[in-house]
Protein backbone atom coordinates (compact mmCIF):
# COMPACT_ATOMS: atom_id res chain seq x y z
CA UNK A 1 0.00 0.00 0.00
CA UNK A 2 2.41 2.44 0.68
CA UNK A 3 4.55 1.57 -2.27
CA UNK A 4 1.88 1.85 -4.49
CA UNK A 5 1.03 5.56 -3.04
CA UNK A 6 5.15 6.24 -3.23
CA UNK A 7 4.40 5.41 -7.20
CA UNK A 8 0.96 7.42 -7.19
CA UNK A 9 2.96 10.61 -6.01
CA UNK A 10 5.41 10.58 -8.02
CA UNK A 11 3.40 10.27 -10.91
CA UNK A 12 1.33 13.21 -10.00
CA UNK A 13 4.57 14.98 -9.19
CA UNK A 14 6.08 14.36 -12.58
CA UNK A 15 3.29 15.16 -14.44
CA UNK A 16 3.05 18.08 -12.99
CA UNK A 17 6.48 19.28 -13.96
CA UNK A 18 5.67 18.00 -17.79
CA UNK A 19 6.67 19.89 -20.56
CA UNK A 20 2.51 20.84 -21.01
CA UNK A 21 2.96 22.75 -18.04
CA UNK A 22 6.17 24.47 -18.18
CA UNK A 23 6.31 25.81 -21.25
CA UNK A 24 8.41 29.44 -20.34
CA UNK A 25 11.13 30.25 -22.45
CA UNK A 26 13.83 33.05 -22.20
CA UNK A 27 13.84 35.73 -25.27
CA UNK A 28 17.07 36.89 -27.15
CA UNK A 29 17.34 39.04 -29.92
CA UNK A 30 19.82 38.44 -32.66
CA UNK A 31 21.60 41.14 -33.76
CA UNK A 32 23.56 42.18 -36.87
CA UNK A 33 25.41 45.66 -36.84
CA UNK A 34 24.74 48.16 -38.86
CA UNK A 35 21.38 46.42 -39.77
CA UNK A 36 17.55 48.57 -39.88
CA UNK A 37 16.08 44.84 -39.41
CA UNK A 38 16.80 40.70 -39.18
CA UNK A 39 14.58 37.68 -39.64
CA UNK A 40 15.45 34.31 -38.59
CA UNK A 41 14.15 31.52 -40.36
CA UNK A 42 15.70 28.23 -39.27
CA UNK A 43 17.87 26.84 -36.30
CA UNK A 44 19.67 23.30 -35.41
CA UNK A 45 20.27 21.40 -32.66
CA UNK A 46 23.71 23.00 -32.37
CA UNK A 47 21.49 25.90 -32.06
CA UNK A 48 23.24 27.53 -35.15
CA UNK A 49 20.36 30.37 -36.69
CA UNK A 50 20.24 31.20 -40.07
CA UNK A 51 18.01 34.11 -41.19
CA UNK A 52 19.07 38.04 -43.04
CA UNK A 53 19.96 41.38 -42.54
CA UNK A 54 18.88 44.23 -44.14
CA UNK A 55 22.10 46.31 -44.44
CA UNK A 56 22.98 48.29 -47.64
CA UNK A 57 20.84 45.22 -49.12
CA UNK A 58 19.72 42.19 -47.67
CA UNK A 59 22.03 39.28 -46.77
CA UNK A 60 22.00 36.01 -45.47
CA UNK A 61 23.71 35.71 -42.06
CA UNK A 62 24.36 32.82 -40.00
CA UNK A 63 24.85 33.49 -35.80
CA UNK A 64 26.70 30.99 -34.23
CA UNK A 65 27.88 31.06 -30.53
CA UNK A 66 26.26 34.78 -30.08
CA UNK A 67 28.53 35.77 -33.41
CA UNK A 68 27.09 37.17 -36.66
CA UNK A 69 28.43 36.47 -39.97
CA UNK A 70 27.62 36.99 -43.27
CA UNK A 71 27.51 34.42 -46.13
CA UNK A 72 29.63 34.64 -49.20
CA UNK A 73 28.06 35.45 -52.46
CA UNK A 74 28.51 35.84 -56.52
CA UNK A 75 30.66 38.95 -57.28
CA UNK A 76 28.12 39.81 -60.05
CA UNK A 77 25.03 39.43 -57.75
CA UNK A 78 23.77 41.73 -55.13
CA UNK A 79 24.09 39.22 -52.07
CA UNK A 80 22.83 36.06 -50.76
CA UNK A 81 19.75 34.61 -49.25
CA UNK A 82 19.73 31.78 -47.15
CA UNK A 83 16.42 29.81 -46.18
CA UNK A 84 17.00 26.37 -44.87
CA UNK A 85 19.98 24.72 -42.37
CA UNK A 86 20.57 21.15 -41.31
CA UNK A 87 22.29 19.91 -38.80
CA UNK A 88 25.78 20.35 -39.80
CA UNK A 89 24.88 23.93 -40.35
CA UNK A 90 24.87 23.28 -44.19
CA UNK A 91 22.92 26.15 -46.18
CA UNK A 92 20.45 26.15 -49.01
CA UNK A 93 19.03 29.24 -50.79
CA UNK A 94 19.84 31.74 -53.74
CA UNK A 95 22.19 34.83 -55.32
CA UNK A 96 19.58 37.48 -56.29
CA UNK A 97 20.54 39.63 -58.81
CA UNK A 98 19.59 42.58 -61.10
CA UNK A 99 16.23 42.57 -62.70
CA UNK A 100 14.84 40.38 -60.42
CA UNK A 101 17.26 37.05 -61.07
CA UNK A 102 17.73 34.60 -58.78
CA UNK A 103 19.72 31.59 -58.53
CA UNK A 104 20.12 28.46 -56.25
CA UNK A 105 22.77 27.74 -53.99
CA UNK A 106 24.42 26.06 -51.17
CA UNK A 107 26.72 26.51 -48.86
CA UNK A 108 28.85 23.95 -46.92
CA UNK A 109 32.00 23.05 -45.26
CA UNK A 110 33.57 23.35 -48.59
CA UNK A 111 32.20 26.81 -49.77
CA UNK A 112 29.63 28.26 -51.62
CA UNK A 113 28.41 26.33 -54.69
CA UNK A 114 25.75 26.72 -57.53
CA UNK A 115 22.77 24.60 -58.00
CA UNK A 116 22.85 23.88 -61.93
CA UNK A 117 19.17 24.25 -62.94
CA UNK A 118 18.36 24.96 -66.42
CA UNK A 119 14.96 27.14 -64.95
CA UNK A 120 15.68 30.97 -65.59
CA UNK A 121 15.28 31.20 -61.95
CA UNK A 122 16.16 29.23 -59.06
CA UNK A 123 16.14 29.16 -55.28
CA UNK A 124 17.29 25.86 -52.90
CA UNK A 125 14.59 25.63 -50.34
CA UNK A 126 15.93 22.94 -48.08
CA UNK A 127 18.69 20.47 -47.49
CA UNK A 128 19.00 17.18 -45.72
CA UNK A 129 21.87 15.47 -43.54
CA UNK A 130 23.24 13.63 -46.37
CA UNK A 131 23.62 17.11 -47.81
CA UNK A 132 20.99 16.50 -50.78
CA UNK A 133 19.16 19.56 -51.58
CA UNK A 134 15.49 20.64 -53.36
CA UNK A 135 15.32 23.36 -55.30
CA UNK A 136 12.50 24.84 -57.41
CA UNK A 137 12.91 26.56 -60.97
CA UNK A 138 10.63 28.51 -63.01
CA UNK A 139 10.22 31.29 -65.40
CA UNK A 140 7.90 31.65 -68.01
CA UNK A 141 4.20 29.57 -67.45
CA UNK A 142 6.20 26.78 -65.73
CA UNK A 143 7.32 25.85 -62.40
CA UNK A 144 9.07 22.55 -61.20
CA UNK A 145 10.99 21.45 -58.42
CA UNK A 146 14.09 19.20 -58.10
CA UNK A 147 16.14 17.38 -56.00
CA UNK A 148 20.55 17.74 -56.27
CA UNK A 149 22.57 15.30 -54.75
CA UNK A 150 25.41 17.43 -55.94
CA UNK A 151 25.81 15.98 -59.10
CA UNK A 152 22.72 14.13 -60.39
CA UNK A 153 19.32 16.33 -60.70
CA UNK A 154 15.88 14.35 -59.97
CA UNK A 155 12.58 16.09 -61.16
CA UNK A 156 9.94 15.45 -58.79
CA UNK A 157 6.91 14.07 -60.56
CA UNK A 158 3.58 16.86 -61.24
CA UNK A 159 -0.13 15.31 -60.34
CA UNK A 160 -0.92 15.50 -64.30
CA UNK A 161 0.33 15.86 -67.53
CA UNK A 162 0.06 19.05 -69.80
CA UNK A 163 -3.25 19.89 -70.74
CA UNK A 164 -4.53 22.66 -73.23
CA UNK A 165 -6.35 25.57 -71.66
CA UNK A 166 -6.42 27.33 -74.88
CA UNK A 167 -4.96 26.67 -78.46
CA UNK A 168 -1.26 26.67 -78.90
CA UNK A 169 -1.00 27.43 -75.09
CA UNK A 170 0.14 24.37 -73.66
CA UNK A 171 0.41 24.19 -70.14
CA UNK A 172 1.82 22.07 -67.07
CA UNK A 173 0.24 21.60 -63.57
CA UNK A 174 3.49 22.66 -61.88
CA UNK A 175 5.33 21.51 -58.37
CA UNK A 176 6.44 23.41 -55.57
CA UNK A 177 9.17 21.66 -53.61
CA UNK A 178 9.53 23.05 -49.41
CA UNK A 179 11.38 20.82 -47.48
CA UNK A 180 13.29 17.23 -47.35
CA UNK A 181 13.90 14.68 -44.69
CA UNK A 182 16.61 12.42 -44.04
CA UNK A 183 15.42 9.44 -45.57
CA UNK A 184 15.16 11.33 -49.07
CA UNK A 185 11.55 12.26 -48.75
CA UNK A 186 9.68 15.78 -50.15
CA UNK A 187 7.36 17.85 -49.59
CA UNK A 188 5.85 20.71 -51.16
CA UNK A 189 2.51 21.27 -53.38
CA UNK A 190 1.85 20.25 -56.97
CA UNK A 191 -1.12 21.96 -59.34
CA UNK A 192 -3.48 20.09 -60.92
CA UNK A 193 -5.74 19.50 -63.94
CA UNK A 194 -8.78 21.67 -62.63
CA UNK A 195 -6.20 24.67 -61.55
CA UNK A 196 -6.24 24.03 -57.82
CA UNK A 197 -2.86 23.63 -55.55
CA UNK A 198 -2.66 19.80 -53.40
CA UNK A 199 0.09 19.37 -50.58
CA UNK A 200 2.02 16.77 -52.02
CA UNK A 201 4.39 14.08 -50.88
CA UNK A 202 7.31 12.86 -53.10
CA UNK A 203 8.58 9.21 -51.81
CA UNK A 204 9.80 6.29 -53.67
CA UNK A 205 9.80 7.81 -56.94
CA UNK A 206 6.07 8.62 -56.52
CA UNK A 207 3.95 11.77 -55.71
CA UNK A 208 1.03 11.00 -53.09
CA UNK A 209 -1.78 13.84 -52.52
CA UNK A 210 -2.02 14.94 -49.14
CA UNK A 211 -4.75 17.60 -49.78
CA UNK A 212 -7.65 17.14 -47.05
CA UNK A 213 -10.39 19.93 -48.37
CA UNK A 214 -10.83 23.71 -48.73
CA UNK A 215 -9.87 25.79 -51.74
CA UNK A 216 -5.70 24.72 -51.68
CA UNK A 217 -3.09 23.29 -49.06
CA UNK A 218 0.86 23.22 -49.30
CA UNK A 219 2.85 20.93 -47.21
CA UNK A 220 5.64 22.96 -45.51
CA UNK A 221 8.13 20.82 -43.50
CA UNK A 222 8.10 16.59 -42.83
CA UNK A 223 10.38 15.23 -40.10
CA UNK A 224 12.19 11.68 -39.94
CA UNK A 225 9.17 9.95 -38.29
CA UNK A 226 7.06 11.05 -41.43
CA UNK A 227 5.04 13.51 -39.52
CA UNK A 228 4.04 16.33 -42.00
CA UNK A 229 3.15 20.09 -41.38
CA UNK A 230 0.19 21.36 -43.76
CA UNK A 231 -1.49 24.53 -44.40
CA UNK A 232 -4.82 24.76 -45.67
CA UNK A 233 -6.99 27.54 -47.21
CA UNK A 234 -10.23 27.99 -47.26
CA UNK A 235 -10.62 31.29 -49.61
CA UNK A 236 -8.75 34.31 -47.41
CA UNK A 237 -8.54 32.11 -44.72
CA UNK A 238 -5.64 29.02 -44.01
CA UNK A 239 -5.40 26.68 -41.39
CA UNK A 240 -2.22 24.69 -39.77
CA UNK A 241 -2.35 20.91 -39.58
CA UNK A 242 -0.38 18.04 -39.16
CA UNK A 243 -0.62 15.14 -41.28
CA UNK A 244 0.09 11.70 -39.42
CA UNK A 245 -0.96 8.04 -39.91
CA UNK A 246 -2.94 8.87 -43.00
CA UNK A 247 -5.12 11.83 -41.53
CA UNK A 248 -4.87 15.36 -41.14
CA UNK A 249 -5.67 17.34 -37.69
CA UNK A 250 -5.98 20.83 -37.68
CA UNK A 251 -4.02 22.90 -35.38
CA UNK A 252 -5.20 26.01 -34.77
CA UNK A 253 -7.93 28.65 -36.27
CA UNK A 254 -6.48 31.30 -38.44
CA UNK A 255 -3.17 29.88 -37.88
CA UNK A 256 -0.31 29.44 -40.53
CA UNK A 257 2.96 26.72 -39.78
CA UNK A 258 6.30 27.31 -40.93
CA UNK A 259 8.39 24.38 -39.08
CA UNK A 260 8.68 21.51 -37.06
CA UNK A 261 10.50 19.65 -35.16
CA UNK A 262 11.53 15.29 -33.85
CA UNK A 263 9.05 15.27 -31.80
CA UNK A 264 6.00 16.85 -34.30
CA UNK A 265 6.36 20.32 -32.44
CA UNK A 266 4.94 23.10 -35.20
CA UNK A 267 5.57 26.94 -35.17
CA UNK A 268 4.04 29.40 -37.01
CA UNK A 269 1.95 32.41 -36.22
CA UNK A 270 -2.37 33.20 -35.77
CA UNK A 271 -4.28 35.84 -36.75
CA UNK A 272 -5.69 38.40 -34.05
CA UNK A 273 -7.23 41.11 -33.88
CA UNK A 274 -7.14 43.73 -36.22
CA UNK A 275 -5.04 42.08 -38.59
CA UNK A 276 -1.88 41.53 -36.51
CA UNK A 277 -0.13 38.24 -36.33
CA UNK A 278 1.31 36.49 -32.88
CA UNK A 279 3.79 33.78 -33.27
CA UNK A 280 2.71 30.40 -32.24
CA UNK A 281 3.58 27.07 -30.84
CA UNK A 282 1.32 23.88 -31.43
CA UNK A 283 3.27 20.85 -28.97
CA UNK A 284 1.25 18.16 -27.56
CA UNK A 285 -2.15 19.04 -28.42
CA UNK A 286 -2.22 22.34 -27.05
CA UNK A 287 -1.69 25.27 -28.50
CA UNK A 288 0.32 28.38 -27.20
CA UNK A 289 0.95 31.99 -28.11
CA UNK A 290 4.74 32.74 -27.61
CA UNK A 291 3.74 36.01 -26.52
CA UNK A 292 2.20 34.70 -23.07
CA UNK A 293 5.42 32.35 -22.57
CA UNK A 294 8.50 34.89 -21.83
CA UNK A 295 10.06 35.33 -19.05
CA UNK A 296 12.61 37.98 -18.10
CA UNK A 297 13.69 40.89 -20.35
CA UNK A 298 11.97 42.10 -23.25
CA UNK A 299 14.69 43.78 -25.15
CA UNK A 300 12.55 45.91 -27.04
CA UNK A 301 9.98 43.84 -28.40
CA UNK A 302 6.84 45.22 -28.67
CA UNK A 303 5.46 41.77 -29.47
CA UNK A 304 6.45 38.37 -31.60
CA UNK A 305 5.44 37.93 -34.92
CA UNK A 306 6.25 35.09 -36.58
CA UNK A 307 8.34 31.67 -35.31
CA UNK A 308 9.87 29.95 -38.28
CA UNK A 309 11.54 27.02 -37.03
CA UNK A 310 12.36 24.67 -34.37
CA UNK A 311 15.00 22.46 -32.82
CA UNK A 312 14.25 19.14 -31.69
CA UNK A 313 15.57 20.76 -27.89
CA UNK A 314 12.84 23.10 -28.28
CA UNK A 315 14.27 26.17 -28.76
CA UNK A 316 12.78 28.45 -31.59
CA UNK A 317 13.55 31.67 -33.75
CA UNK A 318 11.61 33.81 -35.73
CA UNK A 319 10.82 38.08 -35.82
CA UNK A 320 8.92 40.18 -33.83
CA UNK A 321 8.24 43.68 -33.91
CA UNK A 322 9.92 46.26 -32.06
CA UNK A 323 9.14 49.65 -30.33
CA UNK A 324 10.66 51.91 -33.39
CA UNK A 325 8.70 49.65 -36.12
CA UNK A 326 11.41 47.56 -37.44
CA UNK A 327 11.61 43.56 -37.53
CA UNK A 328 14.27 41.95 -35.43
CA UNK A 329 15.07 38.61 -35.15
CA UNK A 330 14.69 36.83 -31.97
CA UNK A 331 15.76 33.08 -30.34
CA UNK A 332 13.44 31.77 -27.48
CA UNK A 333 15.00 29.06 -25.17
CA UNK A 334 13.31 27.07 -22.91
CA UNK A 335 13.54 27.47 -19.37
CA UNK A 336 12.45 25.42 -15.93
CA UNK A 337 8.52 27.25 -15.03
CA UNK A 338 10.04 27.24 -11.09
CA UNK A 339 6.74 26.37 -9.67
CA UNK A 340 6.80 23.25 -11.39
CA UNK A 341 10.51 22.48 -10.02
CA UNK A 342 9.99 23.79 -7.13
CA UNK A 343 6.38 21.10 -6.84
CA UNK A 344 8.99 18.69 -7.84
CA UNK A 345 11.89 19.21 -5.31
CA UNK A 346 9.17 19.66 -2.47
CA UNK A 347 7.67 16.39 -3.78
CA UNK A 348 10.34 14.34 -4.22
CA UNK A 349 11.15 15.03 -0.58
CA UNK A 350 7.61 13.36 0.33
CA UNK A 351 8.29 10.60 -1.82
CA UNK A 352 11.75 10.31 0.54
CA UNK A 353 9.89 10.28 3.66
CA UNK A 354 7.32 8.07 2.60
CA UNK A 355 10.08 5.54 1.51
CA UNK A 356 11.90 5.62 4.99
CA UNK A 357 8.85 4.77 6.58
CA UNK A 358 7.95 1.99 4.66
CA UNK A 359 11.37 0.85 5.73
CA UNK A 360 11.00 1.17 9.08
CA UNK A 361 7.71 -0.49 9.24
Amino acid sequence: MQKSSVLFVASLLFAAAGPAQALQYKLSPLLVDSASATEAFSINNAGTVLGLAQLNLIQAVVWEQGTARQLSHDPQSYGSYGLALNQAGDVAGYDYYPHGIVRAATWTAAGRQPVSLSAEYSRAVDINAHGVTVANGFGGYAQDSWSWDGATLTKLLPFSPAYNDSPGSPLRPGTTAHAINDLGQVVGSGGTADHQSHAALWTNGQIVDLHGGGTGSAAKDINNAGQILVNTYFGQDVRAGLWQNGALSYLGEHSEGNGMNAQGAVVGWAGFGEGAQHAMLWQDGMEFDLNAQIVGKRFGFTYLEKAYGINDHGQIVGRGLTADGSYQAFLLSPVPEPGAWLMLVVGLGIVVRVKRRARAA
